[in-house]
């Protein structure tokens, strides 16, 4: 497949893809080529183009075009890679497009742009210690001497597929986009936030360094085959593709995904932001608050503000947060609460760690459908 395609809203390009630019097929072999030298540029009022990608930043991440654009000039001139980033990210998007036939909506060269929009964003706004974004970013995403894209190119060099390799750049971008939006959200909302100076520690510090807060992000791939097969089941059956939601289950899944991740993170702040977005989890809350019949409810304020409440004598604070494009959901759970689920989970049931990690789309179809049998006998 070397066509070209994309989708728009209202006439207007959210994301197309011209494959065309970067791929051909020669015999049956698939030929990816990059030119020596490209830049991103302005297609339009609207939209810019990076390799094979065109997009609109401001329905992809709230942004505009002059900022991502003085954002990109920003990262390279401090020596982050994104020429290396954006071709190692444009492979693997090629090589699962083409070979799964797989399309996602949206180019994960997208993910640069928004990168360079939330630098130049929180550097215009003047965010306390800002400037110690730049070697974090340096040191998890990096160049040929260091960071993820170190580690890829060594990793290739040695035989390694490209789609397995590239995974460590995925969770090095995903993980700084998680901590900056997060930082825009509460600056907007007038939170006295500050970056954390040092390389060890929280990510920041709220209300004048008295509360520390950590963001957290987990990447999933999505599990193609079984989404496939779930589809194909659920299209055989009466009704559309459907998972209820269940606030409980989704807690409890989480934590199962997450199980690690959370005890290590909690021992870095009071309150500790977790980015669930690219989890399958995420993908049911952004629905839940559409449905919701009090959707502000689950704004990140309020949860937000729920978190800030429960540190106040001492306790640690958890909220789950997701995006997808211009809608974000978020609610806070007692810490302590998720981590005795995890301590009973590990002690008794630890196959359910493995279910949730292979088959997240029917393992959270079953929970919730349990937990909502079990709500309506009380």
């Amino acid at each position: 497949m070397t066509e070209d395609f994309g989708i728009s809203i209202d006439d207007q390009v959210v994301c197309r893809y011209y494959f065309s630019e970067n791929f051909r097929i020669e015999g049956k072999k698939g030929i990816i080529h990059f030119d020596e030298k490209f830049e991103i540029t302005k297609v339009s009022q609207e939209t810019l183009k990076l390799l094979y990608a065109e997009f609109n930043p401001s329905l992809i991440y709230k942004g505009n075009i002059d900022d991502t654009l003085a954002g990109w000039k920003y990262l390279l001139k401090n020596k982050i890679d994104l020429y290396s980033a954006s071709m190692l990210l444009a492979q693997d998007e090629i090589i699962r497009t083409n070979g799964m036939k797989f399309y996602p909506p949206i180019s994960s060269l997208a993910l640069l742009g928004e990168l360079a929009y939330l630098v130049e964003y929180l550097f215009q706004k003047q965010v306390t210690n800002v400037e110690h974004i730049t070697p974090k970013i340096r040191r998890k995403i990096g160049n040929k001497k260091q960071g993820a894209i170190k580690s890829i190119e060594k990793q290739l060099d040695m035989g390694g597929h490209p789609c397995i390799a590239v995974s460590s750049l995925y969770e090095a971008i995903n993980s700084i986009i998680s901590e900056l939006r997060i930082c825009k959200a509460l600056f907007d909302y007038d939170y006295n936030i500050i970056f954390n100076e040092k390389s060890e520690g929280p990510d920041f510090y709220l209300n004048d360094r008295r509360v520390k807060l950590e963001v957290s992000r987990k990447f999933d791939r999505l599990n193609i085959e079984e989404y496939g097969s779930w589809m194909n089941k659920e299209q055989n059956e009466d009704g559309p593709p459907f998972i209820p939601f269940n606030q409980t289950a989704m807690i409890a899944s989480v934590s199962i995904r997450l199980v690690n991740k959370i005890e290590e993170e909690i021992k870095q702040g009071e309150i500790i932001v977790i980015d669930i977005s690219t989890l399958f989890e995420g993908f049911i809350f952004i629905g839940a608050k559409y449905f919701s019949p009090n959707p502000e409810a689950l704004e990140l304020k309020n949860a937000m503000d729920s978190a800030l409440e429960i540190t106040q004598d001492g306790r640690k604070a958890i909220v789950l947060y997701a995006t997808s494009g211009d809608s974000s959901v978020a609610i806070c759970i007692e810490a302590e609460w998720v981590l005795n689920y995890i301590e009973k989970i590990k002690k008794d049931c630890g196959v359910l760690i493995e279910l949730r990690r292979k088959a997240p789309l029917e393992f959270n179809k079953a929970f919730s459908k349990g937990m909502l049998e079990v709500d309506q006998k009380k």
